[in-house]
């Protein structure tokens, strides 16, 4: 219950900044942070890979053995070292999830200073980018919010040496983010080459769903689960592809002005579209495209605020014929981050195996009350 009071009360604010156009109060801001980060830190046992990153602590992770020989037997070695740290001064995992928990909320702290809605920017954020990957997927969720803090600022000042220095070391704690350090090439396109490569990229998808890649890979020993099932997940591709729509749109719309913020707008904007061109040529492999593209679709909790402050005079004027259309965007913005926090809750239910609970009474369980989570699901 608690996710859907916090998904209502994010709609309210969001309502409120873009009706007042002006963001919400910095006490309230801060205060909806400091509680998401206790959230964060005191959780136990809820996530689909607490179990699993747990494990790894407790059984792989040895205090007594040295950094090299832990690190070389991996290839995600800053997370190796991270976890390694923490047990050679003797803390639980609690402490980890803890310390990552803080990290990543500062960061996107950092993030949201670009943001002129920031409740609106938690709104979305927090359905999808909170709930999972700063809830359960610790690695790349970490690796997601440095980059929004840090390694978006560098590529939106061109300084590429810095960022690919800075992409290289997060795929040290998840190996997806290796990717990011090909993102500059997206500023060598116009809108045009873009178009003509979504095209391009869907034909991809097409031929990638039909290739005999599991058989190809298997002879060559690489791991094959992500692959295996190669089918398009329509519902993902059309909530992606709705969003991406409504950004498009809401770019386009208005006049450009020649400001540092449309600069930055136009920077996200090329950037979020190579991610949904990745998106879509890896769309049958739906936990790839996922894993790939989620920092590049992390810049909508950026672009989006910033596409509606620039068009804020269209939304505040109802007498002006854009308002109807402005209106209907926002609506549906709004709507679908109801509906994806709720889809998402009930993936976690299905994968987490919990009994007796349903989207309306998922529990949020802390580590001052160890023994509940084991009253709706196994944990180890």
């Amino acid at each position: 219950m608690y996710f859907i009071f916090i998904v209502l009360v994010l709609s309210a604010f969001a309502f409120y900044e873009l009706g007042k156009n002006r963001s919400c109060n910095e006490i309230i801001y801060l205060f909806v942070l400091v509680v998401m980060t206790l959230l964060l830190c005191f959780r136990y046992g809820q996530g689909t890979d607490y179990n699993s990153y747990h494990l790894q602590f407790q059984e792989e992770i040895t205090a007594d053995d040295s950094y090299i020989h832990q690190t070389l037997s991996h290839s995600e070695w800053g997370w190796y070292v991270l976890m390694l740290t923490t047990k050679k001064l003797g803390l639980p995992f609690e402490a980890l999830v803890a310390f990552v928990s803080i990290v990543m909320i500062l960061c996107l702290y950092r993030t949201l200073k670009l943001s002129p809605y920031k409740m609106t920017s938690l709104l979305l954020f927090f359905p999808t980018y909170y709930m999972t990957y700063c809830f359960s997927a610790l690695r790349q969720g970490l690796a997601v919010c440095i980059f929004l803090a840090f390694g978006l600022k560098l590529l939106l000042e061109r300084k590429y040496w810095k960022y690919c220095l800075l992409s290289m070391g997060l795929g040290l704690f998840h190996s997806a983010s290796f990717i990011l350090v090909f993102l500059p090439l997206a500023f060598r396109f116009n809108e045009k080459q873009l178009n003509r490569l979504v095209l391009l990229a869907f034909l991809g998808a097409i031929v990638l769903s039909r290739l005999p890649l599991v058989q190809a890979l298997s002879i060559l020993g690489t791991r094959v689960g992500y692959f295996e099932e190669a089918e398009f997940s329509i519902g993902a591709i059309m909530i992606r592809a709705i969003l991406f729509v409504i950004i498009w749109r809401l770019h386009h719309l208005g006049s450009p002005k020649d400001t540092l913020l449309y600069r930055e707008e136009c920077g996200l904007y090329q950037l979020y579209y190579a991610g949904f061109i990745l998106f879509l040529f890896f769309s049958p492999f739906g936990i790839i495209s996922q894993r790939l593209t989620v920092p590049m679709k992390a810049l909508e909790i950026i672009l989006i605020p910033l596409t509606l402050y620039r068009n804020r005079e269209l939304l505040l004027n109802k007498k002006k014929t854009r308002f109807s259309e402005m209106a209907i965007y926002l609506i549906v913005i709004i709507m679908m981050m109801n509906v994806e926090g709720t889809k998402n809750v009930n993936a976690y239910i299905e994968q987490q195996g919990y009994h007796n609970v349903s989207v309306t009474n998922y529990p949020y369980i802390s580590i001052f009350d160890e023994d509940r989570i084991r009253q709706h699901r196994y944990l180890f």
